[in-house]
């Protein structure tokens, strides 16, 4: 009895603070997946947000096509800003110089300057060592848009030698729009390349036009993803409770 007592209470402390309850269940767990999505690349777990919103709006009690709509996209609407302002500081900040380490001897230091910050100028520098010596070499730089995938910039050096064992490629470039960029630096051989392979590049905007940036760039893709799933559920449920009813009705008659 002092059991029932307690689930009733529980019904009524959320029954009275519907919409309270409804956003904590919906938006806290998904700000985990969120979390878990940006630093370790689980990007599974956004496809379970729109369920996290409609076991919220089930549990709340939150009846009616239009009232679930809005709730369940205000909701998307939050989680979009949420996984913006998480992202921006983390992408934002200048990674330094970089190591990579090829498949046969020889490794690459790479640095990009200023990373972060706009400016009108960029210097990527790309130290490739333990190269053979009697090999000739054709450095390539190419800056490369992360939005749109097409080239922004392109460098050829001319061709060299590894005399010692090692070649420094450098090259400022001028004028990288704005956003953020892929780079890629090159050694082309007749025996096949010897590549850093393409890395996150300059973010050339500060922290908050980056911010923006990053909002418009996920913004469409982000509600039309979980939008797309959350309707689908609402109809599915809505489908099976017409079902349901339809039933009951013929049962009693």
């Amino acid at each position: 009895m002092e059991r029932q007592d307690k689930k009733k209470n529980l019904r009524d402390i959320i029954k009275k603070h519907q919409l309270a309850f409804f956003f904590i269940i919906a938006i806290v767990p998904s700000i985990l997946f969120e979390i878990l999505f940006i630093f370790i690349g689980l990007y599974e777990l956004l496809f379970a947000i729109p369920l996290v919103i409609f076991i919220g709006i089930h549990y709340t009690g939150i009846w009616g096509f239009k009232n679930r709509m809005k709730y369940g996209f205000a909701v998307i609407i939050i989680l979009l800003l949420a996984m913006v302002l998480i992202m921006t500081p983390i992408t934002y900040q200048n990674p330094g110089i970089l190591k990579f380490q090829t498949s046969g001897d020889s490794s690459i230091k790479m640095d990009i300057s200023p990373y972060n910050g706009y400016s009108s100028t960029h210097q990527i520098y790309a130290n490739f060592s333990g190269l053979n010596k009697s090999t000739v070499y054709k450095p390539v730089i190419i800056v490369v848009g992360a939005s749109s995938l097409s080239n922004v910039s392109y460098y050829v050096m001319k061709n060299t030698t590894a005399p010692d064992g090692y070649v420094n490629v450098s090259h400022t470039f001028t004028n990288i729009p704005e956003g953020q960029f892929f780079v890629v630096v090159n050694l082309n051989t007749t025996r096949g390349n010897i590549t850093t392979g393409f890395i996150k590049g300059p973010i050339n905007s500060n922290i908050y036009g980056y911010g923006t940036y990053l909002l418009y760039s996920y913004s469409f893709l982000f509600i039309l993803l979980l939008g797309i799933i959350y309707i689908a559920g609402l109809l599915v449920a809505r489908g099976l409770s017409n079902s349901a009813a339809y039933r009951r009705e013929h049962m009693h008659n």
